[in-house]
């Protein structure tokens, strides 16, 4: 298929791509192109969570999440946010699918923060008091996909859950 011809193109000494030494049974990474792909079937929602601030008037709107407490200048915002999804855990077999030419991040993977009518400028975004990223005034207007950052407090909750499943898994072979 199309996703083994990728992955064979990047790595020609791949011998088993998305089956394990059996040939007929998904190894991890496979099995997770092939929940990708079943999801992807199923027409999913891709927003873990969505908020668009407007500075100028202070207005929210959030997707699949709640937005509350805003507070809102041309040259600051703030407020409260929770998403009602976790954003895919960006591990090894994420990775491994996203490597490969599978735009996971925009089908199934967007956390998005969008804020419009700021100054013009350079923002930082912090989530429970750690630092997501700096962005432009501009960057932010057309929305920022922070599910993948490393402090983002959900991207931490994923990933500790990914461990925790994986872990169990790996206990009932």
């Amino acid at each position: 298929n199309e996703y083994s011809d990728r992955i064979r193109a990047n790595n020609p000494s791949a011998k088993t791509v998305i089956t394990g030494t059996d040939g007929i049974h998904p190894h991890e990474n496979g099995g997770y192109l092939f929940g990708y792909l079943y999801a992807r079937a199923q027409e999913t929602n891709p927003t873990v969570g969505a908020v668009e601030i407007d500075a100028s008037n202070g207005s929210a709107k959030a997707e699949n999440a709640t937005v509350s407490s805003v507070n809102a200048s041309a040259s600051e915002v703030t407020y409260t946010y929770k998403p009602n999804s976790l954003p895919l855990a960006n591990v090894a077999k994420y990775k491994y699918v996203k490597n490969y030419g599978v735009d996971i991040e925009n089908h199934m993977n967007r956390e998005i923060i969008k804020v419009s009518n700021l100054e013009k400028g350079t923002y930082t975004i912090t989530m429970n008091g750690a630092e997501i990223g700096s962005y432009s005034a501009k960057e932010l207007a057309k929305g920022v996909n922070v599910a993948e950052i490393a402090n983002n407090p959900n991207q931490q909750v994923a990933v500790t859950l990914d461990a925790a499943v994986t872990k169990k898994y790996t206990n009932e072979k």
